[in-house]
């Protein structure tokens, strides 16, 4: 009853008691439900698409849009377009399942599935972004967190697993790994791994980046990786160097402060001997064995052991 009452337009179809109700000149449009798109009006407000009672309502000059569900788009936006709206503040939709829905029937596997930005058709051409949107505050209040969870194996069965979360990104945008209040930009509860490595004990191992010798330590000396942000120096064997330089195989804002430590046996037996940085670059460490009292250089022994934590900055 009363279904496109007031309309001019052509091309729309309207099934529900006053659907398209005020459409006079909106064009193209299919409204399913009592109400549907009941305020759309004039020649710009058009293919829409509208199912549920009320869905669309409020939508006056809205073009291009999908409403889905009873109050679906029920006016914030009157003129909002090319959205898709499911659900509302009077029956909110709050769980969405794609694939093979919220569990396969008969006891058959879940399909995967995967969510596609748009792609290209021509040579050459970018695909889409794919933007993820927390829902956006007003005024003083930001959004709400962007949170990631997943379902860990339990005991045996066939009750679905609980989720749990495993990574959020706060609404002052600061990330989360194994907790709920990252403090920091990146805030990470656990061991790390980067670049192909291992790590264990919570350490941070970074074997794709180890350091490598650019200049001095004698013949034959070589680098170690080592664990967290650690390696180790091998001096030559034929002892006569004093002296080195370390390309680290990164590069940083200004330069690099690393801790030196002789690790050999008897090295704490030379008391009047250590080892310094006594220079750095972007990419480069410099580093050198002194005789304490003087500032001098001396010779390491060969086959000294050196330990390095460095830290770019």
């Amino acid at each position: 009853m009363n279904a496109l009452y007031n309309s001019v337009g052509s091309s729309s179809v309207a099934i529900g008691h006053q659907a398209l109700f005020t459409s006079s000149q909106s064009t193209s449009n299919i409204a399913v439900g009592q109400s549907a798109l009941f305020s759309l009006d004039t020649t710009s407000g058009s293919h829409n698409v509208a199912i549920g009672v009320n869905a669309g309502y409020g939508a006056t000059t809205a073009s291009g849009n999908v409403f889905l569900g009873v109050d679906a788009g029920g006016g914030y936006n009157p003129a909002g377009s090319y959205r898709f709206i499911a659900g509302s503040y009077t029956w909110p939709i709050r769980d969405v399942y794609f694939g093979s829905g919220d569990g396969p029937a008969n006891g058959s596997l879940p399909v995967a599935y995967t969510i596609h930005g748009p792609g290209a058709n021509s040579a050459n051409t970018s695909g889409a972004a794919l933007t993820l949107a927390a829902g956006q505050g007003t005024g003083s209040g930001a959004s709400g967190p962007i949170i990631f969870q997943y379902a860990p194996a339990r005991n045996a069965g066939s009750t679905q697993n609980p989720t749990v979360e495993v990574m959020r990104i706060a609404s002052n945008g600061n990330v989360g790994i194994g907790t709920t209040v990252p403090g920091a930009r990146l805030a990470i509860n656990g061991g790390i791994a980067l670049a192909d490595s291992s790590s264990a004990g919570g350490d941070l191992a970074i074997s794709g980046a180890v350091p490598t010798i650019a200049a001095g330590f004698g013949t034959s000396a070589s680098v170690t990786a080592g664990r967290g942000a650690a390696f180790r120096l091998n001096v030559g064997a034929d002892g006569v160097a004093v002296g080195g330089v370390i390309a680290m195989n990164a590069t940083t804002t200004n330069g690099w402060n690393c801790d030196v430590r002789n690790l050999t046996a008897r090295a704490e037996n030379r008391g009047d001997q250590w080892t310094v940085q006594t220079a750095s670059t972007t990419t480069t460490v410099t580093i050198q064995n002194q005789v304490i009292s003087t500032g001098l250089a001396t010779s390491w022994r060969p086959n000294d052991v050196l330990a390095l934590t460095c830290t770019g900055f």
